[in-house]
């Protein structure tokens, strides 16, 4: 599980790339390998997913509305 707070504007996309992200602060990583990922915001979508080309730890999110607050992804590996 990785938890991701910050602030997001409108339409607004944070990148986490291991175990930094490119706004807001973080809490876990994705473990490097296949995952099944879901996002516990309804107004988040995943944008970019873990894949090989991006050795599995990286992710992007956008919001289609403001909001101030955490954000729970949870992964699972996919097999």
């Amino acid at each position: 599980m990785i938890v991701w707070s910050g602030q997001l504007e409108k339409e607004g996309s944070v990148t986490i790339d291991g175990g930094t992200a490119s706004l807001g602060t973080l809490q876990g990583v994705l473990p490097g390998v296949p995952v099944s990922i879901e996002v516990d915001a309804k107004d988040v979508g995943l944008i970019e997913s873990p894949r090989a080309s991006n050795g599995f730890k990286k992710l992007t999110l956008r919001s289609h509305k403001k909001r101030n607050g955490p954000i729970t992804i949870r992964w699972k590996i996919v097999k």
